[in-house]
């Protein structure tokens, strides 16, 4: 058995197929349209809300209520009476909300597909991008911690090249020059550098298995150059950014 030892890339497809099972499982009058052969989600999938379908969900919620308040009634215990009285104004709730329904049975509305939840996480990274540029978090929320920006001490005894600076050195045919028998190459030489953090506030069950990198993409796209970019642009936005000198050790 072969044993991963990257974390697999959780794409916007997955995404999708993911939030798709679990909006259906907690609205199981929604409907899926363009499943695959296989009976999976994928990006031609979309989900619609049929009024007609739904009357039949409200139809169950009700006979549930009704066998739930007849079982209290026959207990005929008097300290029921405030559970009596929810069920059935939950009874006459979803009465109201059937006769509304009916009225509109033949309405059908498309709830999500694939382009519209791409365009939600685009303007979600967008803003979320902007603001760990202006040295603010991003709360993931549920205990995950936070994204933020970080200024780290730079540690000389492992140079990084300055891939940028490098390049320019190339002559038309694309090559370095040489001396001393290897390759010129132009390093970092400022004391710190920026970089994107997951910042984790608690104990996360499984914490080994997950990975936070910053886009890449293709050249000038991705957040990591978006995020680099900004500094070098503005070097003071890196003043925001929390400072971790080498020796940082963590606050208990």
């Amino acid at each position: 058995m072969k044993i991963a030892t990257k974390p697999a890339t959780f794409s916007v497809n997955d995404m999708y197929a993911y939030y798709v099972e679990k909006l259906v499982e907690e609205n199981p009058h929604f409907v899926i349209k363009g499943l695959s052969r296989e009976g999976k989600v994928t990006r031609f999938s979309e989900v619609f809300h049929y009024n007609d379908n739904e009357v039949k969900f409200v139809d169950r919620q009700i006979a549930r209520k009704q066998e739930e308040l007849i079982e209290l009634i026959d207990n005929k215990n008097p300290n029921n009476l405030t559970e009596i009285s929810d069920v059935e104004i939950a009874i006459k709730v979803f009465e109201v909300r059937r006769k509304e329904l009916i009225l509109r049975s033949k309405e059908v509305k498309k709830i999500i597909d694939y382009k519209t939840f791409k365009n939600i996480l685009t303007v979600y990274n967008t803003k979320a991008g902007e603001k760990i540029i202006d040295g603010k978090k991003v709360n993931l929320l549920n205990g995950l911690g936070y994204l933020c920006g970080r200024r780290v001490e730079r540690n000389f005894n492992k140079k990084s090249i300055n891939w940028e600076e490098t390049d320019k050195l190339r002559d038309k045919d694309g090559n370095l020059p040489i001396k001393n028998g290897k390759k010129v190459v132009v390093f970092y030489t400022n004391d710190d550098w920026c970089r994107v953090a997951w910042c984790k506030t608690s104990a996360i069950k499984n914490v080994s298995v997950y990975a936070f990198v910053p886009s890449g993409g293709q050249k000038g796209k991705g957040f990591r150059q978006t995020f680099s970019k900004a500094i070098e642009r503005n070097p003071a936005l890196a003043l925001k950014f929390e400072y971790f000198p080498l020796n940082y050790t963590k606050k208990k």
